[in-house]
């Protein structure tokens, strides 16, 4: 990677940090809000992942527990 291609994510990094911020001001978002986010991109995570998100065996009572909390959490939003 070459430093001009680094600078260029760089800069393209903090122009979106600074319009989610602006969108913060405008539009606070409160802790249900967030989950739902956090949850929503976990969501498009397994999606693009084919369904199989974080599944390679080694891991199966890791994962066993987060689908476990993801699920009460998603009750508890009504997701």
């Amino acid at each position: 990677m070459k430093k001009e291609d680094v600078l260029a994510w760089i800069h393209g990094f903090e122009a979106a940090r600074g319009v989610e911020r602006d969108l913060a001001r405008k539009e606070p978002v409160d802790a249900a809000g967030s989950v739902a986010i956090g949850l929503s991109l976990t969501e498009f995570a397994r999606r693009c992942s084919g369904g199989e998100l974080g599944r390679d065996g080694a891991r199966d009572d890791d994962v066993r527990i987060v689908r476990e909390r993801w699920a009460k959490l998603r009750r508890a939003y009504r997701l």
